[in-house]
């Protein structure tokens, strides 16, 4: 199909670095255009025999990211709506209704876990990471629990945000003492019998190898008939543990119940690279998502795009939980996009 052209104009839904470029990695077969104030990526034009390759070295890291714009998502909409307690429609009460309604069915440590995010600070507030069989049971209508949690008065959560000075960078909140006390129960079952539950808040950031991480990581693009070759180093880490602790906490579960949960995952540190939607090999080291790599290990993702490959955005997540920004609740997915340009 030579003399086509991919000519697609970039809009203002593009990540871009702090710099103020767009954040975008392209196969070897696209370029930018500059015109005036507007960006296109375009296709080499008659180039019927090559067929685009994207190949990059991608590192996944647990390190700060800023986030541009961060602070006025939080202090003109999130902090407002959820330290409002007395507007029923605000997200505080309509955080507060949910878990309320799902305490019945969920176990009593969590249920606290949850209501902690809210600024909850009445009775069996530090009870969120017990463990043991009262804690860790399913609430009942019976349970004085229930009258407290309904009880607003015990709710502060202006104090949540009273130290927010405006910072738009995101940090990992590991929770390393609970951490360290499954791990001692993992190697020896005696030392710690009931070890504290794990509630990580983990934002995972992804990015070329040597540049700054951003939010969301970048966008790939290529055209149908091209590949991807992506090297990845995994280099998420807990804090300053130790390598040993560090693949050590690979086998121990997030306490959060829920699909955020580590349970069956592959654990809060491991890492994968699948799209969604696409149509492309499942196996090996390609689009599989039954992969798992944990910490400190590298590999290389390769996979094909077939000629008849629709086009559009496609999905792309590399870890396989769901990481978590702890602002006041656990609110964001690290997902970027793999977008397929209209071929040549």
């Amino acid at each position: 199909m030579a003399g086509f052209s991919a000519n697609y104009k970039l809009g203002s839904l593009f990540p871009r670095r702090l710099d103020g470029s767009f954040n975008i990695l392209l196969s070897s077969d696209l370029y930018f255009v500059y015109e005036g104030d507007q960006v296109y990526v375009r296709s080499i034009e008659n180039n019927d025999t090559t067929q685009g390759l994207l190949e990059a070295d991608i590192e996944l890291t647990s390190d700060p990211v800023t986030i541009p714009g961060l602070s006025a998502f939080l202090n003109d909409w999130l902090i407002p709506q959820i330290t409002d307690k007395d507007n029923p429609v605000s997200l505080f009460n309509s955080y507060l209704m949910s878990v309320i309604s799902n305490c019945l069915e969920t176990p009593r440590n969590n249920t606290i876990e949850d209501l902690l995010k809210i600024g909850y600070v009445g009775p069996f507030k530090d009870k969120a990471a017990s463990a043991n069989h009262y804690w860790s049971a399913v609430g009942t209508s019976q349970n004085e629990l229930l009258e407290f949690i309904k009880n607003k008065d015990y709710y502060g959560p202006t104090g949540l945000w009273a130290d927010y000075d405006g910072d738009i960078s995101v940090i990992s909140h590991f929770d390393i003492d609970s951490l360290l006390q499954r791990i001692s129960n993992l190697v020896d079952p005696g030392s710690i019998p009931d070890p504290n539950l794990w509630y990580p808040s983990m934002l995972y950031t992804y990015g070329v190898k040597g540049e700054e991480p951003s939010y969301p990581g970048p966008v790939l693009m290529v055209e149908p008939g091209g590949s991807l070759r992506l090297n990845f180093e995994n280099n998420i880490r807990i804090g300053d543990l130790s390598d040993e602790q560090n693949q050590q906490a690979s086998l121990i579960s997030n306490s959060t119940y829920g699909e955020s949960a580590g349970d069956g995952l592959g654990a809060s540190n491991t890492a994968n690279y699948h799209l969604h939607g696409s149509h492309t090999n499942p196996t090996g080291f390609g689009d599989n998502v039954l992969s798992r790599y944990t910490t400190g290990q590298s590999w290389t993702t390769e996979i094909e795009l077939p000629e008849d490959h629709g086009q559009g955005s496609y999905w792309y997540p590399r870890t396989t939980t769901h990481p978590s920004i702890r602002w006041c609740m656990e609110v964001c997915l690290d997902l970027s996009r793999l977008v397929i340009l209209l071929a040549r």
